[in-house]
């Protein structure tokens, strides 16, 4: 359920934290690209791709590895629902070939802001990495989270 308190963006009609609703519902790329959902980091309302990728990647990796438990839980269709979540965003943020938003918001201004993502009203900017300003680390990370997740969903009947 912390991940579903992380979340951004227009919030899905079973959201379970009774406290959240919609939040950073204007995040834009450069060219107005949409850039809502995804998860805020570390308590604050900045979204950043890499820390965002690897939590999905492991929590994904997680339930390829522990299908059963969580089935046997009655928790496995929430916890499709919590990796579909920044999937989705990370999709979202890929907007060309060489073109990848890693990062939503800048964490100065939003380190000064003490209060709930549904009241905020900084600017927010976005950041992304491109031929000429690479960031490989962010890049392969995301990889992972896509091919954790293709296999998820790919063995998600079985």
């Amino acid at each position: 359920m912390f991940y579903e308190a992380q979340r951004s963006g227009k919030l899905p009609s079973n959201n379970r934290i009774q406290w959240r609703s919609d939040s950073a519902l204007n995040d834009r790329g450069n060219n107005g690209e949409d850039l809502t959902g995804g998860w805020y980091d570390a308590g604050d309302h900045v979204k950043f791709n890499f820390p965002m990728a690897a939590s999905t990647t492991l929590l994904t990796w997680g339930l390829l590895e522990f299908k059963d438990a969580y089935n046997a839980s009655a928790e496995l269709d929430h916890m499709y629902d919590c990796i579909k979540w920044p999937l989705d965003y990370l999709l979202k943020c890929h907007v060309s070939k060489y073109e990848y938003y890693v990062q939503v918001g800048d964490g100065g201004q939003d380190h000064s802001y003490w209060g709930r993502p549904e009241n905020m009203t900084m600017p927010r900017p976005a950041f992304m990495i491109t031929q000429s300003s690479p960031g490989s680390d962010v890049a392969g990370e995301t990889a992972a989270t896509f091919a954790a997740g293709y296999l998820a969903f790919h063995n998600k009947s079985t």
